[in-house]
C-alpha cells in the first residue's frame, strides 16, 4: 500500500468517525429538555467536534 492510499483510507475513516460523532450530538440535542445545563453540554460537545474537525483537516498528518 502506498502512502497516498494509506492517507486516503485514514481520511475516509476520519470522515466516518466525525459523522458518527455528529449523529450522537444530534440525538443528544433532540431530547426534549428544559434544563439549560443539558443544552450547554450539547454546545460543548458541538464545539469539541468542531475543534477536532478543524485539527483533522488543517493540522493533522492526514490534512
Amino acid at each position: 500500500m502506498t502512502k497516498k492510499e494509506r492517507i486516503a483510507i485514514q481520511r475516509s475513516m476520519a470522515e466516518e468517525a466525525l459523522g458518527k460523532l455528529k449523529a450522537i450530538r444530534q440525538l443528544c440535542g433532540a431530547e426534549d429538555s428544559s434544563d439549560s445545563s443539558d443544552m450547554q453540554e450539547v454546545e460543548i460537545w458541538t464545539n469539541r467536534i468542531k475543534e477536532l474537525e478543524d485539527w483533522l483537516w488543517g493540522e493533522s498528518p492526514i490534512a
